[in-house]
Formats: structure tokens, C-alpha cells, sequence
């Protein structure tokens, strides 16, 4: 994953956490922070 597409996926948690009402009822947001954490976590091992 690219810079811009982790820069994407950041600032898309970020509004969807400003505007938890845009989301659909079923949106697990808790799952969506959760995976950004392991992108994070994956990124970071794999640049060592």
C-alpha cells in the first residue's frame, strides 16, 4: 500500500469518527480502527 492510499485510509477513519451517522447502521467502526492499527503495525514491520 502506497503513501497516498494510507493517507486515504486515515483521513477516511478520521471523518468516518467526526460523522458516525453518515456510516450505515452495520458500519463496525471499533473494527474499521482495529484495522488500521494492524495496517499500521503490518507497514511498519515490513519496512525494518
Amino acid at each position: 500500500m502506497g503513501d497516498k492510499s494510507r493517507a486515504f485510509v486515515s483521513k477516511a477513519l478520521e471523518v468516518a469518527r467526526q460523522n458516525p451517522d453518515f456510516l450505515p447502521r452495520s458500519f463496525d467502526l471499533d473494527e474499521m480502527k482495529r484495522d488500521v492499527e494492524l495496517l499500521d503495525r503490518c507497514i511498519l514491520f515490513f519496512w525494518r
